[in-house]
């Protein structure tokens, strides 16, 4: 079987994700502003995985690997640190961590045909966790939630996390997998953020880094939600209104 490295995987992965969040924009979904960040192959990788990712003010993370490389010794032991390291003395990072840190397999089928798949990273060795396919797991990040166990009643969980308790483990990950004499941190990893207006107009803004980039974006949506909340609110009073007036 030939070999097709990670890298062009991910590149799939991208081009999927682009490929469907501008058929929802066609259709008339609104697209709010995201963040989509490779830090493969860079210092970061090790904090923030191959893909940082935020939608909908929740970020999530992707590592990549070839299938032949998933049971890798390496990634063995890293998953068991992580492991250990939740249910010990950070228990309270395991949601977070089921939601934002996933684990892509990639691999080439004997007809050809290249396939993506993802599960929680906590569920990396778990055999009885169906992953996800690349399609629904794409869907998941378009509309917030994934379904966690595969029939209609699920249960669905949302895709990502956000607030200090993203930032936490994040840092976590950090101390696990970094070297002592790293200088990499969350404070001095750079990204950037992507809008797209109305018209279909592209704009992009740089954040100094991922603190700035998650805040900036957290902010954003929860401005949007009490715009939203407060619209809902007026037409519900309208419409208060008006039955008042048919009740006279």
């Amino acid at each position: 079987m030939h070999k097709i490295y990670e890298n062009i995987f991910v590149g799939m992965f991208l081009y999927s994700l682009g490929i469907a969040a501008g058929i929802r924009f066609k259709e008339g979904h609104k697209l709010p502003p995201m963040s989509i960040n490779l830090y493969q192959q860079t210092p970061a990788d090790r904090l923030i995985g191959d893909l940082f990712a935020s939608f909908g003010g929740r970020s999530f993370i992707i590592e990549f690997k070839r299938e032949d490389r998933a049971s890798d010794p390496k990634e063995r032991a890293k998953y068991e640190l992580l492991k250990t390291t939740l249910y010990s003395d950070f228990e309270h990072l395991k949601n977070v961590s089921l939601y934002s840190h996933f684990f892509a397999s990639a691999s080439i089928s004997e007809q050809n045909e290249p396939n993506i798949w993802l599960k929680p990273y906590i569920f990396l060795i778990h055999k009885k966790f169906e992953s996800f396919s690349l399609k629904s797991f794409i869907d998941g990040v378009l509309d917030g939630e994934l379904n966690y166990g595969g029939t209609e009643e699920g249960p669905f969980f949302p895709v990502g996390c956000s607030g200090d308790s993203l930032r936490e483990y994040l840092s976590l990950l950090g101390k696990l997998y970094l070297p002592a004499d790293s200088n990499v941190s969350l404070s001095n990893c750079g990204g950037l953020i992507i809008n797209i207006s109305k018209e279909g107009a592209l704009s992009y803004l740089s954040a100094s880094n991922i603190i700035n980039l998650t805040r900036s974006l957290e902010l954003y949506y929860a401005r949007e939600h009490e715009i939203i909340s407060r619209e809902k609110s007026i037409e519900r009073e309208i419409s208060r209104d008006r039955f008042r007036e048919m009740s006279r």
